[in-house]
């Protein structure tokens, strides 16, 4: 047999508060923004589960410096940034890929696949390449 139970509602009146006693250990007034509803449970049926997030496609390639072949074949730019002619690359620790920036303005094209060199994000156009980063 399956119990059920339900929660009272507490439902406000309309006109005020009658009955409400207003004295030692009363309630006092229920407002409208105090009724609540009624629940039924079910003491048969085990709880809902909450719904796992839904996984996102890692952008983060697992690659290192000592590892990654697109950026061992740039050549070396001013101590820790590399260049292929056009281009100064800078590796990203935080987000593990490359910085690209234009060599000759010096702002930000996006961020690269460190393995590939595809762009896999796009600009940030108040990020720009300083004379303190290379």
């Amino acid at each position: 047999m399956v119990l059920i139970s339900v929660l009272v509602v507490v439902a406000a009146q309309p006109q005020g508060c009658e009955g409400s006693g207003g004295g030692v250990g009363g309630r006092g007034c229920v407002t409208r923004h105090e009724v609540r509803r009624a629940a039924v449970v079910r003491d048969s049926e085990p709880p809902a589960e909450a719904r796992p997030k839904p996984k996102k496609e890692r952008v983060k390639p697992d690659c290192t410096k000592a590892n990654a072949r697109f950026w061992k074949s740039l050549k070396p730019w001013r101590g820790k940034c590399r260049t292929d002619g056009k281009r100064i690359y800078y590796w990203d620790y935080t987000h593990n890929d490359l910085g690209v920036f234009n060599k000759k303005t010096g702002k930000h094209l996006g961020s690269a696949h460190p393995d590939t060199g595809d762009i896999i994000k796009g600009p940030v156009k108040t990020r720009e390449l300083g004379d303190d980063d290379c």
